[in-house]
């Protein structure tokens, strides 16, 4: 990949103020931008131009913030339809005021279904790094928005944060796109002292303790020792939230909690006890509470502005997804510290641990291989179906991939090109999972090389403050998703008409309760604990044993009298076992007990004497 660096002069704070030799002002290049600093106006320079622009963002908090500041804006989300946004266009050019329209990733098929034109517009992909760094539990949603982009002739993927780049090549919307790369000569480090335990979130309890017992991390600043009396906490679950705060009894006017706008994480806060809500950073100048927690909504476009706060970073990568999360955007939470006065805004306490399980780079890519090959050849069988059961199949795959998020296989159904192909953005992603939690975690060194590949970071080899008690009690709470099956399988057997009116709304937010639902039943589901992990796996297990099933009867032979011996009944399922990497030791009992098959044992004389084979007189339905 080409790259064109541009160096940002001393002094300089805004892309805005940046011009070339000639006196041209900075404009948004097309295609990568890697802003290499966090708060430098990129969003604000996409917003303030002389273009046709649509802002896509992964997150909404960061795109509601920009439309509370540009008011001639229009903001699209869930509820705003695509008629609204051709009307909000035509009324700009009714009164010759360029529009800009604020989107999330998921909107963005909205707004450009209400465009004729194309070639007039530009598109900015903000924090294009959670294009891949989603695409396991959300890759419909990428896929789709990258078919939306491939429309537009002019693209601006933009980040601060660092991303490496062989994704970048291996993912066909990057592939031959330019690369600009902003180096600033007087660029900020923000140090990142490392902290490693093997319980973050009991590590964060005590800390929070130390702040409640009035011991505060202190710096010397002109020969007088600084009191940082705030701290905030950067964190992937708002029930490990929940759970620091009843494990510290903190109180409703000590605690500001900022996490994603859903009825979920409102629930969970109303159980807090009375005075605790979701709430919002303070403007430059109002008070701040002692403790604030935020989830992954406040690591992009959340401004504090406090005098003396000190942030930590709560990494545990125990929790799916969240080693991924937590060290990509360790640039954008080094920004989020705005005032320079603040002693503290130079340094990021992380605490993380070092339980990724200990699979070597050769092991984790001999078994993905395996997972690709396996889906490969799901794919070829399904493409060679015929349209009716084409249909039905794209449908049912469709609702697997939702409840097992691509960890068996990735195979999808590509509705713009009516096949079943590889999901290759879930394939990356699974890759850049492993690579992050393998080499950030490992003994810390990965820390020091990401966090010193951006002009914003920088790690230190000594500690300020002693590896914290990782003996403290850690807190268990019970799964979101857990709670959310058990109450739906509550109100499936309950007649009473209320509670069968919530029951389309839960599906509609989550579809996979339907879904597990309907493929395994109520009774299978409380057996399992109702658990997505041993759900998912019992999914897959049926999923096999149907394929099993079919291979089985495309190679079996019945109702002519053919008869099979014991070795060749077993050599044949084994070699099915083998080409779907099932783990299993083949005998002639499974054909009737899992297969469905009907034996009719016979006994022939052979010169070692009589033998047992077997017909086979009827195929499962």
């Amino acid at each position: 990949m080409n790259k064109k660096v541009i160096l940002i002069k001393r002094r300089t704070r805004y892309l805005s103020a940046v011009k070339d030799n000639y006196g041209k002002k900075f404009e948004l290049p097309q295609g990568v931008l890697a802003k290499g600093a966090t708060g430098c106006g990129g969003t604000t320079l996409a917003l303030e131009d002389e273009n046709r622009t649509i802002i896509a963002s992964p997150r909404k908090a960061l795109i509601e913030c920009k439309a509370k500041q540009y008011k001639e804006a229009l903001l699209v989300e869930g509820g705003v339809r695509t008629d609204e946004v051709t009307m909000y266009i035509q009324l700009c050019d009714e009164k010759g005021i360029v529009p800009k329209i604020l989107t999330t990733y998921d909107s963005l098929f909205k707004v450009a279904r209400a465009i004729d034109d194309m070639s007039t517009w530009r598109v900015v992909v903000d924090e294009f790094q959670c294009m891949l760094s989603d695409s396991t539990f959300k890759s419909d949603t990428e896929i789709k928005m990258i078919q939306e982009l491939r429309r537009f002739p002019y693209v601006t993927y933009m980040s601060a944060t660092p991303i490496l780049d062989e994704f970048l090549n291996e993912i066909d919307v990057f592939k031959g796109v330019p690369f600009t790369q902003l180096v600033w000569e007087d660029a900020e480090k923000v140090e990142v002292v490392r902290h490693k335990t093997n319980n973050p979130i009991a590590a964060a309890v005590k800390m929070v303790r130390e702040y409640q017992e009035g011991r505060f991390p202190m710096r010397e600043i002109d020969g007088r020792m600084v009191e940082s009396r705030e701290a905030v906490f950067f964190l992937n679950s708002v029930q490990n939230i929940c759970s620091i705060v009843k494990k510290c009894e903190l109180n409703a006017e000590d605690v500001n909690i900022i996490v994603g706008d859903n009825d979920d994480n409102d629930k969970m806060l109303r159980k807090l006890g009375e005075g605790f809500e979701n709430g919002s950073a303070p403007l430059r100048g109002e008070k701040h509470k002692m403790f604030t927690f935020c989830t992954s909504t406040a690591y992009m476009g959340v401004d504090f502005y406090s005098t003396n706060a000190t942030t930590f970073v709560i990494s545990d990568c125990k929790r799916e997804n969240t080693a991924v999360d937590i060290i990509t955007e360790l640039p954008q939470i080094a920004g989020r510290q705005r005032l320079q006065e603040n002693p503290f805004r130079g340094v990021i306490h992380l605490f993380f641990n070092t339980s990724v399980e200990e699979v070597d780079e050769e092991a984790f890519m001999a078994r993905l291989n395996d997972k690709m090959e396996l889906s490969e050849s799901m794919i070829k069988m399904y493409n060679t179906g015929e349209d009716k059961a084409r249909k039905q199949v794209a449908k049912r795959l469709q609702r697997d991939q939702r409840m097992m998020k691509y960890s068996e296989t990735f195979e999808y159904y590509d509705e713009s090109q009516d096949r079943f192909a590889v999901n290759r953005m879930a394939y990356l992603s699974e890759i850049f999972s492993f690579k992050v939690q393998k080499e950030t975690y490992r003994n810390g060194l990965t820390v020091r090389r990401l966090t010193n590949s951006t002009p914003l970071l920088t790690s230190r080899g000594s500690q300020i403050y002693e590896v914290l008690n990782e003996h403290v009690e850690n807190v268990i709470v019970r799964t979101k998703f857990e709670e959310k099956m058990r109450k739906y399988l509550e109100y499936r057997a309950l007649p009473s008409a209320p509670f069968n009116l919530l029951i389309p709304y839960m599906e509609q937010q989550n579809p996979e309760l339907r879904d597990y639902y309907d493929a395994l039943g109520a009774k299978r589901i409380h057996a399992l604990g109702c658990k997505e992990a041993n759900l998912m796996k019992e999914i897959h297990k049926l999923r096999m044993t149907e394929e099993v099933k079919r291979r089985l009867c495309d190679r079996l032979m019945t109702g002519c009298f053919k008869m099979y011996t014991t070795d060749e009944l077993r050599d044949t399922l084994n070699s099915i076992y083998r080409e779907l990497n099932i783990k299993a030791k083949a005998t002639v009992p499974k054909y009737e007990e899992n297969y469905g098959f009907i034996l009719k044992q016979h006994k022939i004389a052979m010169l070692s004497g009589r033998k047992d084979v077997y017909e086979i007189v009827k195929k499962p339905l």
